[in-house]
């Protein structure tokens, strides 16, 4: 495969097609959009709080792929975990989103070449899983092997099958990246 990241610089550069990009482009602008919360905060009365992404929201998301990227800290206690929200979310949100938007502007260039710096690889890093947790969630993956076992007969033709082919497709990039930025740790 020459779709798989490589060690340039202190970054990474990855080498697409047109349709990879495509396809790359269309499922990180969906995150994107997926990530901004369903009605805006409002404006702040206190600056300090705006600063360090402390919001108001305190509801657990509904969607089960929203709550794996947002998950519960204190599940067995609502009160603690309400509050956790209020003082984290709209921050993470900010971060999460942040790093797909760093992955789009990588991503929009006329050549087939992607180059990354070392600050674009941990938003790749962090990109590439927040999409592959949404997805894990649509498709139904666990942690347990037998759950997902489906027979060749089933997988092509199941309608998931070209989510779960995109889903290992991003698992490969997200293993290549992170091979290469463990070679110098190394």
């Amino acid at each position: 495969m020459t779709n798989k990241f490589r060690s340039h610089g202190e970054g990474a550069t990855l080498v697409l097609s047109e349709d990879e990009r495509d396809i790359l482009i269309h499922l990180f602008s969906e995150l994107a959009f997926f990530l901004q919360p369903d009605q805006p905060e409002p404006e702040h009365t206190d600056p300090l709080a705006a600063m360090v992404g402390i919001g108001t929201d305190a509801d657990a998301p509904e969607d089960p792929a929203l709550a794996r990227l947002l998950p519960s800290a204190y599940p067995q206690d609502r009160e603690a975990d309400e509050e956790f929200r209020r003082l984290t979310q709209e921050g993470l949100r900010q971060r999460k989103t942040a790093s797909v938007v760093v992955v789009l502007e990588s991503l929009h260039t006329e050549s087939k070449r992607v180059e990354i710096d070392a600050q674009g690889c941990q938003s790749w890093l962090t990109a590439l899983n927040d999409l592959r947790l949404v997805l894990a969630t649509r498709l139904g993956i666990t942690a347990d092997p037998a759950s997902q076992a489906w027979t060749e007969e089933e997988a092509a033709t199941d309608q998931r099958a070209n989510l779960l082919a995109i889903y290992d497709w991003l698992g490969y990039l997200q293993d290549t990246l992170v091979r290469v930025l463990s070679k110098r740790l190394a």
